[in-house]
């Protein structure tokens, strides 16, 4: 019966980051993503780590996939893959850490706290890539090339602001509702087991 209940909340929370997961094709500003969300919806609700890590990198990896098709024939603007990818990929993995972190300490302030660091990290980390990697943009690898792809960065940093928040506020607000019993479901499991 445990396991039983333990598969049916395991499907709920990915059936949850299966659907934001393709929120990445509807029309939205730069950066307005589920992906950072769904690393810590992951981190928190998630008993094993490995699946908490799996989950957003494989979202990220199947619609950058598809991107990068939809690239390929000139049906999108940007590729699913380029040179600093391997930095949005490391950003989101940082964020399940934070999710871990949140797991017993979740309520609304620390949500929208570590929901705004998170959207801080990916800041930080892709800019720093995009810096390393683009050698045609920051020929110079010096302190001054680095501040000044932060300051590239910053127009992209409101829609991952905005995006995080949204995500987040739907991903863990649907899940507590659906916890309460409010779509008549209900459990009692703050942790999904593997």
């Amino acid at each position: 019966m445990e396991n039983s209940s333990n598969k049916k909340y395991f499907l709920l929370v990915l059936g949850f980051i299966v659907i934001a997961c393709f929120c990445r094709f509807f029309p939205h500003i730069l950066n307005f993503s589920p992906i950072a969300a769904i690393a810590l919806f992951g981190g928190v609700y998630f008993k094993s780590i490995k699946w908490a890590v799996i989950a957003p990198i494989s979202c990220l990896f199947v619609t950058d996939l598809i991107m990068q098709g939809q690239f390929l024939m000139g049906t999108a603007e940007y590729p699913g893959f380029y040179s600093s990818i391997w930095a949005v990929y490391l950003s989101f993995m940082l964020v399940v850490g934070l999710g871990v972190l949140l797991k017993n300490k979740l309520n609304a302030g620390s949500l929208l706290l570590t929901s705004i660091v998170g959207s801080i990290l990916f800041f930080l980390v892709t800019n720093f890539g995009s810096w390393l990697a683009l050698h045609d943009l920051y020929p110079v690898k010096n302190i001054e090339s680095l501040m000044y792809s932060y300051q590239m960065g910053l127009p992209f940093f409101r829609g991952t602001l905005l995006g995080d928040l949204f995500f987040n506020g739907v991903l863990f607000g649907s899940f507590y509702a659906v916890r309460k019993g409010v779509f008549g479901v209900s459990t009692k499991k703050n942790v999904i087991a593997e």
